[in-house]
């Protein structure tokens, strides 16, 4: 990034940071050692000016006190990454054929386990420090999540995240059909399982929502940025009411997407601070409701969200060379 040729995405990202605290002093070494954790604070940072909220970042904890217009709202960031053992994120290139047995589920299991793992960890700290901080215990938390956990982790959409918090899952039958799947619990290892559904009861209480997004990244930073390279775009978009995700192909010069497209926000219908529906409501963000007297899901999604993208650098044809 720091080659003149990325000089457009450093762009994209000073504008994400403008106004941005460093509060412990460690922001750019954290930046420099870690990245992902800090670039998905950037992405909330500039999300929550484009929503024009009132952004307070206090010291310790936690990452960023809102003025919504809907009420004040504290928001806590986290990723999920890598197993001990297991392949960061970025080195999906240089491994490409120890992933090449990866199935799509195979995705999803891991990450699964690696979002149950966030979960209990910062509920756990919501419970021991959170709370009893100034301007916490009286506003909504929300837990903020990206997928950083392994190579190509963005194609796990939101069906880790859903599996997760409501225990359900997609599955398709060869014929083309969908089944749902209920689940309680999945397996971490041969002895042990993990409970899943975590927003289907009280648990996780002190949670008011999660915000997701498995868009947020270097991809989305290109997609804005005035990078003049031939880049190619492939995106997945739904279109309002439609069952299928539509596949968009196009060049830099023709793929449009915006800030905020990709993020998700899921409502804990059993949290004891509720977050107002209407604090994101009307934009690109999609919300996800589970309404407890009839048992029933709801949505709020815009007509042609994003599911997922990539973008890979495309090569003029007159400089390829043939055997």
């Amino acid at each position: 990034m720091l080659d003149d040729l990325h000089a457009p995405v450093r762009a994209v990202l000073q504008t994400w940071a403008d106004g941005f605290r460093n509060r412990n002093g460690n922001f750019v070494q954290d930046f420099q050692r870690q990245f992902d954790p800090q670039f998905w604070e950037l992405y909330l940072f500039a999300a929550f000016k484009d929503f024009r909220f009132d952004i307070a970042q206090p010291d310790p904890a936690p990452d960023f006190l809102l003025g919504t217009p809907y009420g004040p709202i504290s928001v806590e960031a986290a990723i999920t990454n890598h197993p001990k053992d297991g392949i960061p994120a970025h080195r999906g290139d240089a491994l490409l054929k120890e992933l090449r047995h990866r199935t799509a589920a195979d995705i999803v299991d891991l990450a699964t386990l690696r979002l149950c793992h966030v979960l209990q960890k910062k509920s756990a700290k919501f419970l021991k420090d959170y709370q009893q901080l100034a301007g916490v215990a009286e506003r909504p938390f929300v837990l903020a999540v990206a997928p950083f956990d392994q190579p190509s982790a963005w194609s796990q959409n939101i069906e880790a995240i859903t599996r997760v918090l409501y225990g359900f899952r997609l599955k398709r039958q060869p014929d083309g059909s969908v089944l749902e799947i209920t689940e309680t619990e999945v397996a971490k290892s041969e002895t042990s399982t993990v409970p899943v559904g975590v927003f289907m009861d009280d648990r996780y209480k002190g949670i008011s929502a999660l915000i997701y997004s498995n868009t947020a990244t270097m991809g989305k930073v290109r997609a804005l940025s005035d990078d003049p390279r031939p880049w190619i775009f492939k995106a997945l978009r739904y279109s309002e009411g439609g069952q299928t995700p539509s596949e968009i192909v196009a060049s830099k010069t023709e793929y449009k997407e915006s800030l905020l497209d990709g993020l998700y926000v899921f409502h804990n219908p059993y949290a004891l601070r509720p977050l107002d529906n209407r604090t994101f409501f009307g934009r690109e963000v999609n919300q996800y409701f589970y309404d407890r007297p009839s048992a029933s899901f709801s949505t709020d999604v815009s007509d042609g969200h994003l599911v997922q993208r990539i973008c890979t650098l495309g090569i003029p044809r007159e400089i390829l060379s043939y055997s």
